[in-house]
């Protein structure tokens, strides 16, 4: 359940968006909110989507909003209000150890590693990741997945005793 899951993901962030007196909302725009995917791997991809956009935003909103853009494909939205991100940066922030800020007295503290496990796990639940974003103007992560994940490749092994076997 789809719901379910941002539901107690956002509730775990609560906290954080408190701190910050930030209005952090969920929008979910689903007639149905069954979807068959990964519940770990998306659960870890919007707690860094949104752990992200809290750190990065020091007033204002963070938003996630779920909508069916298709009968198979599911878009997560996680806007907010915070610092953006320079366009000659964007290429870079999905690269591991990738920080738009590499100073050591840089105001925002992180490995860089976020944004590129992020992607590796939407490749692996067969989904993308998109980015918007403007400097003061805050930024918009687009995450696409399938409602329903296809098998990608099947394996078969033959044993010893089977005739065919080489």
């Amino acid at each position: 359940d789809l719901g379910e899951l941002v539901s107690t993901t956002v509730e775990g962030l609560q906290s954080l968006a408190v701190q910050k007196q930030l209005d952090l909302s969920v929008d979910l725009i689903l007639a149905d909110t069954t979807i068959h995917n990964d519940a770990n791997r998306l659960r870890q991809v919007i707690t860094n989507l949104l752990s992200n956009a809290i750190k990065f935003t020091d007033s204002g909103f963070v938003r996630i909003t779920i909508q069916e853009i298709s009968p198979d494909t599911i878009e997560l939205t996680v806007a907010d209000s915070g610092i953006g991100i320079a366009a000659e940066n964007l290429p870079h922030i999905f690269n591991a150890f990738h920080q738009v800020d590499q100073s050591v007295s840089r105001k925002h503290q992180g490995t860089g590693l976020g944004l590129a496990i992020t992607h590796l796990l939407l490749d692996m639940m067969q989904g993308t990741i998109s980015v918007e974003s403007e400097l003061e103007k805050g930024s918009r992560f687009h995450v696409r997945i399938p409602r329903r994940v296809q098998p990608s490749h099947t394996v078969s092994v033959l044993s010893p005793t089977d005739p065919s076997s080489p």
